[in-house]
C-alpha cells in the first residue's frame, strides 16, 4: 500500500538551481521552493519520483524473496545487501512476487 504525495510550497520563491529559469529542471527536481511531503513521516523532497521511492519503505509489500532463507525485502539492494552479509560466496539471486500472487 502506497501513501498519497502531498505538495507543499515553501514561499521562498527563489530558485535552487544554477540556470536561475525556474520550472523544472532536466532531472525531475521542481525549483522554485516546490517540496514533496510524505504524509507518514514528514520527510520532504525535491521531486515526487524520490517521494514515491521513499514511500516504498513505508509500504508493507515487500515483494523481494531471498532465495536461501525466509528473508524479504522491499527494496532489491536491501535483499543484495542481505545475500552478500549473511549468505557470502552465494551468488545474487533473487524471486519477486507480485501483490496479486500474495493475495491468492
Amino acid at each position: 500500500m502506497l501513501f498519497g504525495l502531498q505538495q507543499q510550497r515553501s514561499g521562498s520563491g527563489s530558485s535552487s538551481g544554477s540556470g536561475g529559469g525556474g520550472g523544472s529542471s532536466s532531472t525531475g527536481n521542481i525549483l522554485h521552493g516546490n517540496t514533496f511531503m510524505c504524509s507518514v513521516c514528514c520527510k520532504s523532497f525535491l521531486s515526487g519520483w524520490e517521494l514515491r521511492r521513499h514511500l516504498h519503505a513505508h509500504a508493507d509489500a515487500r515483494p523481494f524473496h531471498c532465495p536461501y532463507c525466509s528473508h524479504r525485502s522491499n527494496f532489491k539492494h536491501n535483499l543484495k545487501s542481505h545475500i552478500r552479509s549473511i549468505h557470502p560466496g552465494q551468488p545474487f539471486t533473487f524471486t519477486v512476487q507480485t501483490q496479486a500472487a500474495d493475495d491468492a
